[in-house]
């Protein structure tokens, strides 16, 4: 199966938010608005759906520092729980936006595939 029919095969879970599970790490597929209601569900799914998270941010618009605090906090509650908030394949203005702030590789991970995923 190919990563496209992968994330073609992961349930819905909330708008624009599709699931599926990889080993210990349950992968949110990203769509769409990134609006503060958004950035509410995605920060309360992040919680809810596993230890290990990995997000997959391919067709996500408008990422800004709310988003950075939304991942910042994510990241602090799995770290707390002994967990790890990952990112899967950031876009390059996501990298940079994580390492002007110092958040990248400090409290989450970014991986490149998904056999780096616990």
């Amino acid at each position: 199966m190919t990563t496209m029919q992968q994330r073609e095969t992961g349930r819905q879970i909330a708008p624009g938010v599709r699931s599926r599970r990889i080993g210990q790490t349950t992968i949110l597929t990203l769509k769409g608005a990134n609006d503060r209601t958004y950035q509410n569900t995605l920060f309360q799914l992040i919680g809810e759906v596993g230890r290990h998270v990995a997000l997959e941010m391919g067709d996500l618009g408008n990422v800004n520092s709310g988003f950075l605090g939304l991942l910042a906090a994510g990241a602090r509650t799995l770290n707390g729980r002994g967990g790890q908030l990952f990112l899967l394949r950031p876009p390059p203005a996501l990298r940079r936006l994580l390492t002007l702030s110092g958040v990248g590789g400090t409290i989450l991970s970014t991986v490149e595939d998904e056999s780096q995923l616990p």
